[in-house]
């Protein structure tokens, strides 16, 4: 009988596949140092992001505070105002009420 010897590749050469393995470690470590920096790179867009979010939110509490106090001030102005028109409507009736005895006098 004839027997078919199969030879085995001695062990400091690769074989095929793990040659392919190699490879594809490669590519998985390529793809993830990739993906590391997209994700440094969204971590810095997000402190930036969040930055400007703290900064607009508290200009807008700032405008918030500022239209209560000018809100209180525009109250207490239409207050005053509604005393001095009563202040004004009780002058005029002084005036109209000394007028009319001033007109009632029989004159000297």
């Amino acid at each position: 009988f004839f027997f078919l010897m199969i030879r085995r590749p001695p062990r400091s050469t690769q074989s095929r596949s793990s040659a392919a393995s190699d490879v594809y470690k490669r590519q998985v470590h390529g793809e993830m140092e990739r993906l590391a920096n997209k994700i440094k790179t969204l971590e810095k867009e997000n402190d930036q992001i969040q930055k400007k979010c703290e900064k607009s939110d508290t200009s807008f509490i700032d405008f918030i505070e500022d239209h209560m106090k000018l809100r209180a001030q525009k109250d207490s102005l239409q207050t005053q105002k509604a005393n001095l028109n009563k202040l004004i409507q009780q002058i005029e009736a002084q005036i109209s009420a000394k007028e009319k005895q001033l007109q009632s006098k029989p004159e000297n």
